[in-house]
């Protein structure tokens, strides 16, 4: 996070799922770079 804050246990979620999709959050942000679509990542279950 680069500014403000979360609860601990939805931080807690929010690296969990960041962690199960780095892959795709990588290719996402390339594409951002590179002003393509962005591909939809599913929420965590």
């Amino acid at each position: 996070m680069l500014e403000g804050r979360l609860p601990h246990r939805a931080e807690s979620l929010v690296r969990e799922w960041a962690a199960q999709h780095r892959a795709e959050l990588e290719a996402n942000w390339q594409k951002a770079r590179e002003g393509l679509p962005l591909d939809k990542i599913p929420g965590l279950e």
